[in-house]
């Protein structure tokens, strides 16, 4: 005997088949001596259960009793949504510190900054060439400027310093002519 004809005689002893399969079953009892045999074994559990059942008595009303349990309930649905929160994770707790101590790394770097003159750019000194051909200036100065205004950037080399800290407003443009 398959499952599906096992529901059946089960869904029979209920009362809860459609009229047509009530008598499709019926005939089958009279005919299937294993069906019959657990229709009669289900029938006697049926029973056994509905004797054997102990009676329980709610001290509160219907209302008040089903009411109490619609309160469990949505309490354990909060407490399930408060749980996935992720303010409640260890690693959302930990990046408000992370984020103000970095705030501060930033912010001491940016202050502790040297002041750089307004349109000076400091250059790095380049090494001596090997070539013999280029001429070498070990004392070379060079200085940058950029003006946004004017659009223009201006590299001044010079390999005079002594020249350079007598006269600073001398244009060395002028005293080639």
């Amino acid at each position: 005997m398959n499952e599906e004809t096992q529901f059946k005689l089960m869904a029979f002893l209920d009362g809860e088949l459609p009229k047509d399969e009530e008598a499709v079953i019926a005939d089958l009892l009279k005919s299937d001596q294993e069906a019959a045999a657990l229709l009669e074994e289900l029938t006697w559990a049926k029973q056994t259960i509905a004797d054997n059942e102990a009676d329980m008595v709610v001290p509160e009303t219907r209302e008040f009793y089903w009411s109490k349990i619609s309160r469990g309930i949505e309490a354990a649905e909060r407490e399930a949504e408060r749980d996935s929160r992720p303010s409640d994770k260890w690693w959302y707790k930990l990046l408000i510190p992370a984020g103000a101590f970095s705030a501060v790394i930033i912010g001491f770097a940016v202050l502790t900054q040297p002041p750089v003159e307004d349109g000076v750019l400091p250059t790095t000194p380049k090494p001596v060439s090997e070539n013999p051909d280029e001429p070498v200036y070990t004392e070379a100065s060079t200085y940058e400027f950029y003006a946004e205004e004017e659009n223009m950037s201006v590299i001044w080399v010079t390999t005079d310093n002594a020249a350079e800290f007598e006269s600073p407003t001398r244009d060395p443009l002028l005293e080639n002519q």
